[in-house]
């Protein structure tokens, strides 16, 4: 759906029928999708315009509508449209093309071939919402945050986990992903995601505790939710002041998606919750 500066709208459908479905479409009464296009500025739509192409030639062109309102000129074969949106499917067949030739990586940053966005900056309005009182982020934290993402659990075997939790729990397998030095394992169950961790490093994990190789094994080592984004360093200060420890600030969690950050505390016990965007 295409609006131009006029909030007039074109549907420019371009249908890959096959040979048989085009012929029963040119034989078929017409009328039909003049009428369709009718319903639309009845509902509401300035005007509106229908295209139908196969193999590039163009079987069905209609018009309803006005593409000006101020002086009523009407939708024609050469009313011009933005087409917003639409300019992904172009600029990504084009970027793949250059790819396949060589001459451009996926990963180069695009200022490499686009100076101009190299020194882009991304202004990110104040969300005074999250500028919480203490009872106004307990509130929020009660009732906010939507749900558990996974439990962790520590594994000495993580082959044998994965074997067991898919051949005899049903799970099927998301990612498995280095972390740190040590090695995750995403499983999903209907709607329960869990972790497995298997480590392999011997250094404080991303929370600044010493993972104990034996005391855990088999055990949850922590569990995590969602936070909404613009909340979390609100949250981090929240907790701080309730006197519950917290990692510092937050950091990168690449091996859940690309862009995800996390922080944690730490229960009475010293059980790790996560908090995860």
């Amino acid at each position: 759906m295409y609006i131009d500066a006029d909030k007039s709208v074109a549907y420019n459908l371009d249908i890959s029928y096959g040979r048989e479905q085009i012929q029963r479409m040119m034989s078929m009464n017409t009328k039909k999708l003049d009428r369709l296009l009718e319903r639309f500025v009845e509902e509401g739509v300035p005007g509106c315009a229908l295209a139908v192409s196969y193999r590039g030639e163009t079987v069905y062109t209609g018009y309803s509508g006005m593409a000006r309102l101020e002086d009523g000129k009407q939708f024609d074969e050469n009313t011009i449209f933005q087409i917003y949106s639409n300019t992904k499917n172009i600029t990504a067949t084009a970027v793949m093309k250059l790819y396949e030739e060589g001459l451009l990586l996926l990963n180069d940053p695009v200022e490499k071939y686009l100076p101009f966005f190299q020194d882009v900056k991304v202004r990110v309005a104040e969300d005074k919402k999250m500028k919480k009182t203490a009872e106004e982020m307990k509130n929020y934290i009660k009732s906010s945050i939507p749900s558990a993402a996974h439990v962790c659990i520590a594994v000495k075997d993580m082959d044998a986990s994965i074997q067991f939790y898919t051949e005899i729990l049903g799970f099927e397998v998301r990612s498995i992903v280095p972390c740190m030095g040590n090695k995750l394992a995403f499983l999903t169950h209907k709607n329960l995601e869990i972790e497995l961790v298997y480590f392999s490093n011997p250094e404080p994990d991303a929370t600044g505790r010493c993972y104990d190789t034996l005391a855990g094994l088999g055990r949850i080592w922590h569990f995590c939710m969602y936070a909404e984004r613009e909340a979390m360093p609100t949250m981090i200060e929240y907790f701080k002041e309730l006197g519950v420890p917290v990692t510092e600030g937050l950091r990168e969690n690449p091996s859940v998606h690309e862009g995800s950050r996390c922080f944690f505390i730490f229960g009475p016990d010293g059980e790790q919750i996560e908090f995860m965007y």
